[in-house]
């Protein structure tokens, strides 16, 4: 980002901010890593009037937008981004976004919370963040996770346990993705940026040996895969009478 122009201060004023979609990618929220926007979008007080090339504004009536600094640039809130995402953004990856921020930002729940509380209940983004919070009590691990929790909903398929960690004869074995504790089936959501490294393979391969032994079902499931009918039949045939 070292070529925006939009530094700290610049154009859009000392009240302005970089927002929505730009501000999600700063904040390196999962579903906007992987490269700049192509637009980037910046919210402005509804009396600032310019015009700038490849620049989306968005007008707040709002006195103060709550803002960070990132990277050197002044970019709307995690809280206020996540707002903002939650107008424009479906529901899955709304999750996605949300979840990932929760991974960086224990106290972000509260934070969240506490802005939400500062807006008009008509807000149609509130009440979805809202209803998204009340949902999930704590953040999985990856975007994988998130979106495997959602399709396990939308099969009709029993919910899990998420990041549970298995004991056998009081002897820690291993923390698995998801679980089904009473059906001792365990759901391994494999992303080749973690699992590439040969000693995360190895270690991984010996853990699940173990979970073998004492009688657990593995089903491993990857990003690719997530969307086929594979897994899921294997999920109904050990957790569905």
């Amino acid at each position: 980002m070292s070529s925006h122009p939009w530094k700290l201060g610049g154009v859009g004023g000392a009240e302005s901010a970089l927002s929505h979609q730009t501000a999600a990618f700063l904040h390196g929220l999962d579903g906007f890593t992987k490269e700049p926007p192509k637009v980037v979008e910046l919210t402005v007080p509804a009396s600032r009037r310019f015009v700038a090339p490849g620049v989306r504004l968005h007008r707040t009536v709002e006195e103060a937008v709550p803002t960070e600094v990132v990277r050197s640039l002044r970019v709307t809130s995690l809280a206020r981004t996540l707002f903002d995402l939650s107008t424009v953004l479906t529901p899955g990856r709304l999750e996605v976004a949300l979840d990932s921020a929760r991974r960086g930002r224990s106290l972000l729940p509260d934070e969240l919370k506490a802005y939400l509380a500062t807006l008009k209940a008509r807000r149609h983004g509130a009440c979805r963040l809202g209803e998204l919070l009340a949902v999930r009590d704590s953040p999985v691990d990856s975007a994988l996770e998130v979106e495997f929790l959602q399709e396990v909903a939308r099969r009709g398929l029993p919910a899990p346990v998420a990041g549970y960690s298995v004991f056998i004869e009081k002897r820690f074995i291993m923390k698995v993705d998801c679980a089904w504790v009473q059906q001792k089936v365990a759901a391994h959501l494999d992303s080749y940026r973690y699992h590439h490294h040969r000693e995360r393979f190895e270690r991984d391969a010996r853990q699940r040996s173990l979970l073998a032994g004492a009688k657990w079902h593995s089903v491993a499931i990857t990003h690719r895969a997530l969307k086929g009918q594979e897994w899921s039949d294997t999920l109904k045939r050990l957790l569905l009478p």
